[in-house]
């Protein structure tokens, strides 16, 4: 990688500006002064190179000639690429001049067939060596999403146009393949382990996305705390390349505790102790405690793996005892079950199912309903992911995601009712213009859940898990949490849909204002829904913050058709850590 940048010095004199531009002035020490017409600071590293050290006859002062040199390299960091130096009577005065801004790129030499974003983000912003090492980052990762790990970028600056210029050099001229994946021999762990992880497969296009994602599952899984895969650019050949995968194992036992705030459940806590890389296929297990003003929760569960002929076969009991307190009950919900579970991965999704028993113990302390039930029940879930979702999912721009769960019981099977609660959600994300950062964001949000059930049933005698409400910052956001329909009873089937158009252009990089709109409908009988509509519209932000996203939102709550009990009202959401 190479760094050039122009200096014209007969154009210097230029860049300082008229004599009328005010100076601000910064006395860096006795000897020297810097004159510049942008606010600029200088670190005491700085300050201390420059200056000398009173200490050192060596370094007490400096020829013109080296302190010219290094006052240069510090200056252009700041963006400062055509200062000049005036010495009288043994003091030195800096003029900075103006700071370069980028003011366009071009990108050359780009493979054939090869079509990226157009990258926005320098344009406007101070020249710097960081700025163009970010932008060589995001060219050199452009490439490595599309088939080209191999390559060298040659940058170029120009401080007086503003001109950014990228110069790529590639091993091949055609997207290469992965040829074999080189796995790390770790104690204990069985050689295929990291297998069952792979969003990839072998002699596909090298996409530098689906090692992200699959280094994420590792990490998740507590097998790692660092997983990589690298390019042997060395050893590219017509077959294509070899990748080694390389990892870092920490303790098998990791402790985690987080906090947040919510103005649905005010502030909350989370405690979370993992136990990671029992046995050789390097199961995990867990225990969670979570706590908030409406939600307290234990829950232990493990991922079990048993086969090494089907690396992600695994079994998953669950332990887990839920208080909540909402506006139509209080009640706890206690829940044992075993669930055999297993994934595979496509060109473009992952798919996984997860089937098996599951007892309920349910109590309600306030609210309608039977005071206590127990039942065993049969459950079942499946989820396709695209991977385009998987890899955004901390920054949602694309793909889309679809769940399906189900879950029956029998009155002849010690349970108080027949019936069959399911459950069928997608997720949808595409960024809109094909510019980086994206000018709009289209989300789109829906939910569909019902019970069926056998004759006639009376809501009093429905255990509270098979009733369905409305509102709140997961929903409908116009709303307050839980409180459709008007009265405790609850529906037997809910459904709502959710759109939002956000922008990552903004004046803040981490900041992206949206609109939002909402609306769903609730019924007494099974997929059966009946007026009115409630819908929410407003806008809101969605900040990425050093310690999470914090997204706050502002509604108004509309209520379409006959009559109802439920108000009109603004209702204002924010929280730090929920994601759309």
């Amino acid at each position: 990688m190479a760094l050039t940048f122009l200096f014209f010095s007969a154009l210097a004199v230029i860049s300082q500006g008229g004599p009328n531009v005010r100076q601000r002035t910064v006395e860096l020490c006795p000897h020297i002064t810097v004159l510049s017409p942008n606010s600029i600071s200088f670190s005491r590293s700085e300050r201390q190179f420059l200056c000398g050290d009173e200490n050192s006859e060596a370094w007490r002062r400096k020829p013109l000639s080296q302190l010219a040199f290094h006052a240069r390299s510090i200056l252009q960091t700041k963006g400062f690429h055509l200062p000049t130096f005036e010495q009288t009577n043994g003091h030195i005065t800096i003029r900075t001049g103006s700071p370069s801004r980028a003011t366009s790129l071009q990108i050359k030499n780009l493979p054939e067939n090869v079509s990226i974003p157009n990258y926005r983000r320098p344009i406007g912003r101070t020249l710097t060596p960081q700025l163009l090492d970010q932008t060589s980052l995001w060219l050199r990762t452009q490439l490595a999403h599309r088939g080209f790990p191999c390559i060298k970028i040659i940058e170029f600056a120009d401080p007086v146009s503003g001109r950014i210029e990228l110069k790529v050099e590639s091993l091949s001229a055609y997207p290469i393949r992965i040829r074999e994946v080189i796995e790390p021999q770790v104690q204990n762990i069985a050689p295929h382990v990291f297998e069952r992880y792979r969003a990839f497969h072998l002699d596909a296009i090298y996409d530098e996305r689906k090692f992200e994602i699959t280094n994420r599952r590792i990490d998740a899984d507590g097998v790692s705390e660092a997983s990589q895969f690298r390019a042997l650019c060395e050893h590219l050949s017509a077959d294509g390349v070899p990748v080694e995968h390389t990892v870092l194992t920490g303790a098998p036992r990791i402790l985690r505790v987080g906090f947040g705030v919510s103005t649905d459940d005010y502030l909350l806590g989370r405690m979370n102790w993992q136990i990671a890389r029992l046995g050789a296929q390097a199961s995990t297990l867990w225990f969670d405690v979570r706590g908030s003003f409406r939600e307290q929760s234990f829950r232990s569960y493990a991922v079990w793996y048993v086969s090494d002929t089907y690396p992600r076969l695994h079994l998953n009991p669950t332990l887990s005892v839920v208080r909540e307190t909402e506006s139509p009950y209080t009640a706890v919900n206690s829940s044992a079950q075993v669930l055999i579970a297993s994934s595979k991965d496509f060109q473009t999704l992952n798919w996984s199912w997860k089937l098996g028993p599951k007892f309920t113990d349910s109590r309600i302390f306030e609210g309608t309903g039977p005071k206590q039930t127990h039942f065993p029940s049969l459950f079942g879930a499946l989820d396709f992911t695209s991977h385009n979702y998987e890899y955004f999912r901390f920054q949602p721009r694309d793909g889309w995601a679809m769940g399906v769960q189900a879950q029956g019981l029998h009155r002849d099977l010690y349970s108080p009712i027949s019936a069959v609660k399911t459950s069928v959600s997608l997720d949808f994300l595409s960024a809109l213009g094909g510019q980086d950062p994206k000018l709009l964001i289209f989300g789109f949000r829906t939910r569909a859940e019902s019970s069926f059930m056998s004759g006639q049933q009376d809501l009093n005698k429905i255990p509270f898990e098979f009733r369905r409400y409305l509102g709140g910052s997961h929903d409908l956001r116009g709303f307050p949490r839980k409180s459709l329909p008007s009265n405790d009873l609850g529906a037997i089937s809910s459904a709502f849909a959710s759109v939002e158009l956000r922008s990552e252009k903004f004046f803040v990089d981490s900041m992206h204002p949206f609109l939002l709109f909402d609306a769903g409908i609730l019924g007494r009988e099974k997929y059966r829904y009946v007026m009115p509509v409630f819908s929410s519209a407003g806008g809101g932000i969605r900040w990425q913050t050093f310690i999470g996203v914090l997204r706050a939102t502002v509604a108004r709550g509309f209520v379409w058709g006959p009559q109802s009990q439920t108000p009109e009202s603004v209702q204002f959401h924010a929280s730090l850590g929920e994601e759309f």
